[in-house]
């Protein structure tokens, strides 16, 4: 990439959000390539479907390290970087379940709505030093590297396996930083309109909830 006719060369470095202890050394590290940095996005997390008394507590423990904990150890370290330059853009990637909560999915669904809390609190601390925050929440992202497993484990996931190509989620991304958007909602029509469901109409939300869990042990 040139900025100003100065040529960053790209640089990769490994990093394990599951592993805390590690990631501000990690993140140094990145600061120290070019002794500041633009942009941070936080894009990586994993999933896991399961009924909250089935699913065990180390699997509870792992979703929250992957999707909150380690995004927010990073952000820590970029994010006072940042502040020493006054300036900066911090990404989230969210999901439509961070702002409605679905069943069999809590530990990923309590994941997400620590990462929306978050974002929401460091926009607002973070607004009179120059940086800017975007919360991204995306839902049926098309990702095919997983559609075939899920196929074997749930009979349902056909209706569900249609989505926006990471190409779209990326462009749709970009502009968003460009704009300097603060809370973006990338997701069918009836999922934007459950979140207002939820917001405004919760006993209809939870009778559809209830729907959705027997349809899903239907499916299994």
């Amino acid at each position: 990439m040139q900025t100003n006719g100065k040529v960053y060369v790209p640089a990769v470095l490994e990093l394990d959000l599951a592993d805390l202890t590690s990631i501000p050394s990690k993140a140094n590290a990145a600061i120290a390539i070019y002794d500041t940095v633009d942009i941070v996005i936080n894009n990586a997390g994993i999933f896991n479907r399961g009924s909250v008394l089935e699913t065990i507590m180390e699997v509870d423990q792992q979703v929250m390290n992957v999707n909150y904990f380690g995004a927010l150890a990073l952000t820590k370290v970029i994010g006072n970087q940042m502040l020493k330059q006054n300036s900066g853009h911090i990404v989230f990637m969210s999901s439509v379940v961070g702002k409605i909560a679905i069943p069999n999915s809590a530990a990923y669904s309590a994941s997400k709505h620590a990462l929306q809390a978050l974002a929401d609190s460091l926009r607002a601390e973070v607004a009179a030093k120059g940086i800017k925050v975007t919360k991204f929440c995306e839902n049926r992202h098309n990702r095919k590297c997983i559609h075939n497993e899920w196929r074997k484990i749930w009979k349902g996931y056909s209706r569900h396996c249609s989505g926006y190509t990471p190409d779209y989620v990326a462009e749709r991304t970009f502009k968003a930083v460009v704009n300097e958007e603060s809370d973006v909602v990338i997701a069918p029509l009836t999922h934007k309109a459950s979140i207002y469901i939820r917001t405004f109409l919760p006993s209809l939300c939870f009778l559809i909830m209830k729907f959705y869990a027997r349809r899903f042990r239907k499916d299994q």
